[in-house]
């Protein structure tokens, strides 16, 4: 269920933002979704279109591109893609912070006005 707030927020915010350049409809919407995220691709697709239903996004392309995971050592302060080990491959350090690959966002959007 967390992941139907995540998408009715989602389609929320597109509303606001092609309400406020007064278009006419939304033909395509390309998100990303981190790996690190246990959102299902196939969960997001049914809910957006649930909630699209009767709005001017009702016929949106959607395209959902997976982010990889991505991490910086705040050891030797490298950044690396995640590996399967999770330590970082220069100083072996398991002190990482996570710089991209765990959201869920609005890449871009088509509007027609």
């Amino acid at each position: 269920m967390h992941e139907y707030h995540a998408v009715e927020s989602l389609v929320r915010q597109l509303l606001k933002k092609a309400e406020s350049n007064k278009a006419k409809s939304i033909s395509r919407v390309r998100l990303a979704l981190g790996e690190l995220s246990d959102f299902t691709e196939d969960s997001i697709q049914l809910y957006f279109k649930e909630l699209a239903e009767g709005t001017i996004l009702k016929n949106a392309d959607v395209f959902i591109k997976r982010i990889k995971v991505k991490l910086r050592c705040k050891e030797c302060g490298i950044s690396f893609d995640k590996n399967k080990d999770i330590e970082c491959p220069s100083c072996k350090s398991m002190d990482l912070v996570v710089e991209s690959g765990s959201g869920f966002y609005i890449v871009d959007m088509e509007l027609e006005t």
